[in-house]
């Protein structure tokens, strides 16, 4: 079997791949036909001479492919999901001295995959109500209070909901797809504040079955100046299993992730992370209301004022276990 473990970037190179001689494997997305854009295939045929193709049968390994990358000036792509995506080439393989080059992006904490559940990019026009949940799923998205879509604040795509602290938040209802138990999971978004409540709550994210059996992530705001405070808990079931000091400026854009990576759980400012890692290798309880955004709908408190961007929501990865850049840019 032939294995790519490793890259060393080198200054560019003006050819061709069959002008090479000796040329053993060319794999080139633009030779793909058949395959709809966002399609997981099974067969990608090799354009050398050689004929070394590959394939994937096992249907949950095959990658998917891009009919159209902006950064490759429009061209396609294959994309592997960081996790089990492979091809495979049964081929004996006999190279000797050999010279491997690839072009690849690393999309480093993935994008829109089959890990996705829900995606909010929060684009669109200005002052809409309607939001779309970019994820296979096409989950709807009700809107309460006067959320909406603003254009004068973005971190990508020119617009990103906003939520005027009083009574805004966006929610989907219960799925299979939001019942965590005790595997991986990630929460990411970017968020940028307008102002701060007192003696409150910010909910990210919020899903319960009653006042007292929820599991959310938020910032915590206490009265009197003291330290915020980040939290994942589940009320019912695990309690309060990480708080970390977090104390953001107000009108700076954040990027916040919050992983379970197997009994670890983290949480990511910008990349880094909060504190120290808490472990908990108990399962979370399964909650049967509405996923919401911005205020706890059963109970009216914990209004939110300022914008969120780039919302997902992903089950069975943890995106992220240690530092890492923050995305540069819409997850598409």
């Amino acid at each position: 079997m032939f294995c790519l473990s490793s890259f060393k970037h080198a200054s560019a190179l003006e050819f061709k791949p069959d002008d090479v001689s000796g040329l053993s494997i060319w794999l080139k997305a633009d030779s793909i036909t058949g395959i709809s854009d966002e399609d997981e295939f099974g067969f990608w045929g090799d354009s050398s001479s050689s004929d070394h193709d590959f394939s994937q049968s096992t249907a949950d390994k095959k990658p998917t492919y891009i009919a159209s990358v902006p950064e490759l000036n429009n061209k396609p792509a294959v994309r592997f999901d960081g996790e089990d995506d492979v091809f495979v080439s049964n081929d004996t393989f006999s190279f000797g001295d050999h010279s491997v080059f690839v072009v690849y992006q690393d999309e480093q904490g993935g994008g829109n995959d089959k890990f996705t559940k829900l995606l909010l990019n929060a684009d669109g026009t200005d002052g809409a109500t309607t939001f779309t949940d970019s994820s296979a799923s096409a989950r709807t998205v009700t809107v309460g209070g006067n959320a909406q879509i603003d254009t004068a604040q973005s971190k990508f795509g020119g617009a990103s909901a906003l939520f005027d602290g009083t009574n805004d938040s966006l929610s989907v209802a219960d799925s299979e797809d939001f019942n965590f138990g005790n595997g991986d999971f990630t929460i990411d978004l970017w968020v940028r504040f307008n102002a701060f409540p007192n003696n409150a709550g910010i909910v990210f994210y919020d899903q319960r079955s009653s006042n007292g059996d929820a599991f959310n992530l938020s910032l915590d705001v206490p009265g009197g100046g003291a330290d915020k405070t980040l939290n994942i808990a589940d009320s019912g079931g695990l309690g309060l299993i990480i708080s970390r000091i977090w104390n953001p400026s107000l009108a700076v854009w954040y990027h916040v992730a919050a992983v379970r990576s197997g009994n670890d759980f983290k949480l990511f400012i910008d990349g880094v992370q909060l504190g120290v890692t808490a472990t908990n290798s108990g399962t979370l309880n399964n909650q049967t209301g509405t996923i919401d955004i911005g205020l706890t709908t059963i109970s009216n408190v914990n209004d939110f004022d300022g914008h969120i961007d780039e919302y997902r929501v992903s089950k069975g990865i943890a995106r992220w276990t240690e530092n890492f850049t923050p995305p540069a840019g819409p997850f598409n």
